[in-house]
């Protein structure tokens, strides 16, 4: 027999808390605005794909966004924020019109062998290509 267990979320790390602080801070920014440009509550809160009281919780800093909440904030209300050293942020990457924003998100390659070299290739708007090479002893 299978027991039925209750799902426990996982503690907030302090990371977790800071994260959740930023959000909350430019959320109210942004629901402000938008409240002073006569959106109704219920619009903004769709806007972020939550329901009035996810949106609550947002605004008292007591929920983690989900990532599609964070990307619909990133792309229409120009959120920035940070998570141990990664940006979420609209950026304009040229290769779409100026009124478009994009989402980027960091990717990085590095080796701390002397041995492997890493070299990037041609860039086109939807490839780039990583060379590695591997010195033998």
């Amino acid at each position: 027999m299978v027991s039925q267990g209750l799902y426990c979320p996982k503690k907030h790390t302090a990371e977790d808390d800071a994260f959740i602080a930023q959000f909350s801070k430019q959320i109210n920014d942004a629901y402000e605005l938008a409240r002073l440009n006569g959106i109704p509550r219920s619009e903004f809160a769709k806007s972020l794909d939550v329901g009035n009281s996810g949106l609550q919780d947002y605004l008292d800093a007591k929920r983690m966004p989900t990532v599609r909440s964070l990307a619909l904030a990133v792309h229409r209300y120009n959120v920035d924020v940070s998570y141990k050293g990664t940006n979420f942020r609209a950026y304009n990457t040229g290769m779409v019109s100026q009124s478009e924003e994009q989402m980027t998100f960091p990717f990085v390659l590095s080796s701390l062998d002397p041995r492997v070299a890493l070299k990037l290739g041609p860039v086109t708007e939807n490839t780039i290509t990583v060379g590695i090479k591997i010195k033998s002893a």
